[in-house]
């Protein structure tokens, strides 16, 4: 090929991109926006690597090194895996307590000029801001007074909610050599879970990418293998032929590029945080891994122009194939029917199975499920059109089915990635409860009606008095409680108080209670320890452990408290109690859990607290909150994207409909009937296997319910998916008609025989 011939292909092709008319501009359109969109994914997950690295370097340059062996320390902590670790009111708050020890001065952490001195703190600028603000968040830290804002070199980002606390120095705080070095690794628990996440959203996000791209790759792909075909008639070699289709993909393909690029530079210098999360990092920690800023947007636009150039070797199909009826694979509907008998009988074989078998098999009939609707779309869709085709009385609409019973479309064959899509939102709505310990619905409901509820605290420093917590609100009795030692039993809970606090603490008269020493019981049915002859010693004497059959029965108290030995507050005062093993209960209104558990906190740091059978209820005490923000970005991903290939490949399919719909046109029909024949072989697909993945989604919701009861997710939810699914048909077919009901021309129908 000549210089001159290439420069003659180059400006043909150009020609052929020109964007002319409403179908053209809105391929070019959605082409571009698919590429862009694409690119900026791409950029955006070859940077998770640099902001994860980041924030590894930043945890370890402000992590505390302990040294529990050291006698004499400059610096001593409350050892970090004994803090907290849960929410606020909804807020993650990261906090560091410390004390100045004896020995020689050791630099302050990153971000601060100084250690801070007991009753002092330094906060995050986000920190600070909170406080003034929210009541439990302000309780958290007592009365320290702030001397300062930590840095940008102590923090992982700019709304990261975090403070460095000055605590009075004890015998509990374990020495410290400094800051920087190795943070603490997470649990192998976190880690398994971040990798289930990590699967889970590159699986709901990178599969519609991918189908994005190509769809958007094949777009206007009917029109193109025409002109391949007439200019491999006219002599033209399949070099320039290729050539021709890669200048005509390559215009819109670049400008998506870069519009995905620019997007994304100018992103990176103003976004600190993932949308819909409260994950932060600063934005010039944002770096693509490999300089992806230099290659993933050509890779982009070459995967593009390859797939395009690869579609020019199919055949024209001609208006009369395209009405031939097609054969339908009634195989492809057979994983779909498994899962749907499978998750029905798993739900009744769960209970039999091991734990580990029971997730799998119920994950791998998802997985079937999801196969299954994609596969089966264009199967389901022709039975029911050919169905319904004669037993509407519209002609456009008997068209449509018929159309559709006879040769389904690109709507009925991607009907299966909406289906898709809604069944992975459906999935992932009750594996979110599942993380966060149950729905935030069921928790305000049962929290709602438990008016009052019990805390156990135990306690690594101090306690608050029972003048002192019974100043706070919402608190109706303190008593404290530790762990007494006998003979033949070990250790035993205690509870020191007398018949009237325990009937204050269960808010009913208790029966058989004397000043004896008893066992307390919460149910009947409860196995309690039986230590009679037992003996304790004391400094009062010798206190004998009663049997089974010196029981009290509370059904009013908590759970932790069941099997409880109880004591006389009067007789036994004097037991020796290990800091370690001091614990308080209270009965706290369950409008103030929040506030008291942050007073108790700011008192004791270390210290744990237990909410008893309510505690997995309460949104705070979410074990996975950051995970599980992650997987609604996900979903909201992976519905965007899945709209989006829905919409690009039906317009993309727009000529060979447009002739499918010629004889209806050709016959003088009006142009409601041409646009009820369009919703009836574009809409119907599309609604009618976005209906069946919302139930399906429903049945495997039911599944995961069983595996686990506090997976737990409202029928509203689900009724919703399918008034979404109707929403995205409607979209579909309005942005999709406009050049299906224009006028036809002669020319137009020449070309069509």
């Amino acid at each position: 090929m000549t210089l001159r011939s290439f420069l003659c292909s180059v400006a043909l092709g150009a020609r052929l991109a020109s964007f002319r008319g409403y179908v053209s501009v809105m391929r070019a359109l959605l082409v571009s926006a698919a590429v862009a969109g694409v690119t900026l994914f791409a950029l955006a997950a070859a940077s998770v690597s640099s902001v994860t690295s980041a924030h590894l370097d930043r945890e370890a340059a402000r992590a505390v090194q302990l040294e529990p062996d050291s006698d004499e320390s400059s610096l001593r902590a409350v050892d970090p895996r004994l803090v907290a670790e849960r929410l606020w009111n909804g807020h993650r708050v990261s906090r560091t307590y410390v004390a100045s020890g004896s020995g020689p001065t050791v630099a302050p952490p990153p971000g601060m000029d100084r250690i801070p001195a007991a009753g002092e703190m330094y906060v995050s600028p986000a920190l600070s801001s909170l406080l003034n603000g929210d009541e439990v968040i302000r309780k958290l830290f007592g009365e320290s007074q702030i001397m300062g804002t930590i840095g940008e070199e102590g923090l992982v980002g700019p709304d990261e909610l975090r403070a460095v606390v000055g605590v009075e120095d004890s015998q509990t705080l374990t020495p410290a050599s400094g800051f920087g070095g190795r943070p603490e690794a997470k649990s192998s628990g976190d880690t398994r879970v971040n990798i289930v996440i990590a699967i889970f959203l590159v699986v709901l996000i990178a599969i519609p990418a991918l189908l994005l791209v190509t769809i958007s790759a094949r777009m206007s792909q009917d029109s193109r293998r025409r002109r391949a075909d007439s200019l491999r008639l006219l002599g033209a070699s399949r070099w320039r032929v290729a050539l021709l289709i890669s200048i005509e993909v390559l215009m819109p393909a670049v400008f998506g590029t870069v519009a995905g690029t620019l997007a994304y530079s100018v992103a990176r210098g103003r976004v600190d945080h993932i949308p819909f999360t409260n994950t932060t990092f600063y934005p010039y920690d944002v770096v693509p891994a490999q300089g992806g800023l230099l290659w993933i947007p050509p890779v982009v636009t070459l995967l593009v122009v390859l797939t395009a150039v690869c579609q020019t070797g199919a055949r024209h199909t001609s208006t009369r194939q395209t009405l031939t009826a097609s054969r339908t694979r009634p195989l492809w509907s057979l994983p779909l029917v498994v899962a749907l008998i499978g998750l029905g009988a798993w739900r009744f074989a769960a209970e039999h199975l091991p734990d580990v078998l029971a997730g799998l098999g119920l994950w791998v009939l998802v997985a079937l499920a999801a196969v299954g609707l994609a596969s089966s779309g264009s199967g389901i869709t022709q039975r029911i059109g050919k169905a319904l085709a004669p037993k509407v009385r519209s002609p456009g609409t008997s068209l449509g089915l018929s159309m559709c019973g006879h040769s389904p479309g690109t709507a009925a064959r991607l009907s299966g990635v909406l289906a898709v899509t809604l069944l992975a939102i459906g999935v992932s709505t009750p594996f979110v409860a599942l993380l966060n310990g149950g729905s935030e619905a069921r928790a305000a409901q049962v929290l709602g009606q438990a008016k009052d509820v019990v805390i156990v605290t135990g306690a690594t420093r101090s306690l608050p008095s029972e003048k002192e917590a019974a100043r706070w609100e919402g608190v109706r009795q303190v008593m404290p409680s530790g762990l007494v030692t006998t003979e033949s039993q070990g250790q035993i809970p205690f509870l020191r108080a007398t018949c009237e606090q325990l009937s204050d603490l269960s808010r009913r008269e208790v029966s058989k209670c004397t000043d004896a020493p008893a066992w307390l019981a919460v149910d009947s049915e409860t196995t309690l320890i039986d230590g009679a002859g037992s003996v304790v010693e004391t400094r009062q004497g010798e206190l004998v452990v009663p049997g089974r059959r010196r029981a009290i029965e509370i059904p009013g108290l908590s759970q932790d408290l069941d099997g409880v030995l109880k004591l006389s507050p009067g007789d036994y005062s004097q037991l020796p109690i290990p800091p370690e093993h001091r614990q308080l209960v209270l009965r706290v209104a369950s409008a103030h859990v929040s506030e008291v558990i942050a007073q108790l906190t700011a008192i004791d740091p270390g210290g744990t607290q237990s909410t008893g059978e309510y505690g997995y209820l309460d949104p705070d005490q979410a074990q996975f909150p950051e995970q599980v923000q992650w997987v609604h970005f996900g979903s909201i991903a992976c519905l965007a994207l899945g709209i989006l290939a829905i919409v690009a490949a039906t317009l993309g399919d727009g000529v060979p409909r447009r002739r499918r719909l010629l004889p209806l046109i050709i016959a003088g029909a009006p142009r409601r009937e041409v646009f009820r024949c369009h919703l009836a072989c574009t809409g119907m697909p599309l609604a009618t296997m976005g209906t069946i993945g919302s139930i399906m989604g429903w049945v495997a919701y039911q599944g995961v319910r069983g595996l686990d009861d506090r997976a737990v997710a409202p029928t509203s939810f689900y009724l919703g998916l399918v008034v979404a699914g109707l929403v995205v048909t409607a979209f579909v077919v309005l942005v999709t008609a406009p050049p299906l009901v224009r006028p036809t021309s002669s020319r137009e129908f020449i070309e069509s025989e």
